[in-house]
C-alpha cells in the first residue's frame, strides 16, 4: 500500500520532523496549513473530490501529539481537545478516532479511504510520497 505523505512547512524551512499522511485515495497534492487546521479541528468534513475526511490523532498527551498541535496546527492539544468535547456534546459533530501507536496510525492511514494523519518521521519509508504545503 501506499501512503502519501504531506512534510510541512514554513517561509522555506522545516516546521518539525512531523509529518501529515493521508490514504491514496485522497487525490490531493497540497494543502495549506488553514486547510489542515480545519480538517484537525473537524470543521473539513470532505476532501474535494467529496470523500468523507478520517481523521486519525494520537492520545492526547503523547509526545508526537502535543508536538504535532503546537508545531503544525499553532494550537494546545487541550484547545483541540476542547474543540473535538464541544462538537460531541453539542450533537454537531464529532471527534476524530484516536490511535494508540504510530505503527496502528500508519495501518489505519494506509487502508481506510479518505484517512489523515500524523507520524513523528517517515524518513526512509518506499511507501510513501512527500508532499510540501505553502
Amino acid at each position: 500500500m501506499i501512503v502519501v505523505c504531506l512534510s510541512l512547512s514554513m517561509q522555506g524551512s522545516s516546521v518539525s520532523a512531523q509529518e501529515v499522511i493521508v490514504n491514496k485515495s485522497v487525490s490531493k497534492t497540497s494543502i495549506d496549513k488553514h486547510a489542515l487546521k480545519s480538517i484537525f479541528s473537524m470543521n473539513l468534513l470532505t476532501w474535494p473530490d467529496g470523500t468523507p475526511i478520517r481523521v486519525f490523532v494520537l492520545p492526547g498527551k503523547n509526545p508526537v501529539h502535543v508536538s504535532f498541535s503546537k508545531k503544525v496546527l499553532d494550537t494546545l492539544p487541550h484547545n483541540l481537545q476542547r474543540t473535538w468535547d464541544r462538537l460531541v456534546f453539542s450533537g454537531t459533530g464529532q471527534s476524530p478516532e484516536i490511535v494508540t501507536s504510530e505503527r496502528e496510525m500508519l495501518e489505519k492511514i494506509s487502508s481506510v479511504r479518505g484517512a489523515i494523519g500524523y507520524v513523528d518521521n517517515m524518513r526512509g519509508k518506499k511507501e510513501i510520497k512527500v508532499l510540501y504545503v505553502q
